[in-house]
């Protein structure tokens, strides 16, 4: 049997945008995957706590903004992990789940730039290849150039960020057209 080739896309998506949407759905066909799983993280130990959602709405919304898609999943794995949550540790697990499955971590330059001072690189890449898109057209880090575990591609990318998005809310902005018709309509009943 084939094995299974399976996008992972992790994210505090505080919410989640078109962006987010616009980069998995880049790198299913660009990487041949045969399905997305959004990640959603509880605490990113490089952001600050505080400005999180719940994780339950978190996820909520991703469900929602994803529930058209069958070839898009969401996860909820980190909330049952120890926090912060890292990366090398949801993977470990994820491996032992998806034995018979190539794994690949989708991420924007700006966290490759950053990724060797992450918690255990060395365990993250036994166990995937990395999926690069390039948010601000940053070279890649001469490091990482010749490694064949990190693939890189010109995804289309948005200048939007859920903060952007946060602070729409807080200043009572539209964000019509930034997140999925869904996810606004809930994000206005949750009065988020």
């Amino acid at each position: 049997m084939e094995r299974q080739r399976v996008g992972l896309f992790f994210g505090s998506f505080n919410p989640i945008h078109h962006g987010h949407l616009m980069v998995a759905e880049f790198w299913l066909q660009e990487a041949n995957l045969d399905k997305v799983i959004f990640i959603v993280s509880p605490h990113n130990p490089f952001k600050p706590l505080k400005s999180l959602w719940p994780d339950t709405i978190r996820f909520e919304l991703c469900e929602l903004a994803i529930a058209n898609n069958p070839f898009f999943e969401v996860s909820d794995i980190e909330f049952n992990l120890n926090t912060p949550s890292y990366t090398y540790r949801t993977v470990e697990v994820l491996q032992e789940k998806y034995s018979d499955t190539d794994l690949f971590i989708i991420m924007g330059m700006d966290n490759l730039i950053s990724f060797d001072n992450w918690k255990h690189p060395e365990i993250i890449l036994k166990h995937c290849s990395l999926l690069v898109y390039n948010r601000n057209q940053v070279p890649c880090p001469e490091q990482h150039i010749h490694n064949p575990k990190i693939i890189l591609g010109n995804s289309p990318t948005l200048h939007l960020s859920s903060t952007h998005i946060r602070d729409c809310l807080k200043n009572n902005k539209s964000i019509r057209y930034l997140v999925p018709e869904i996810v606004r309509l809930k994000i206005i009943d949750l009065q988020l």
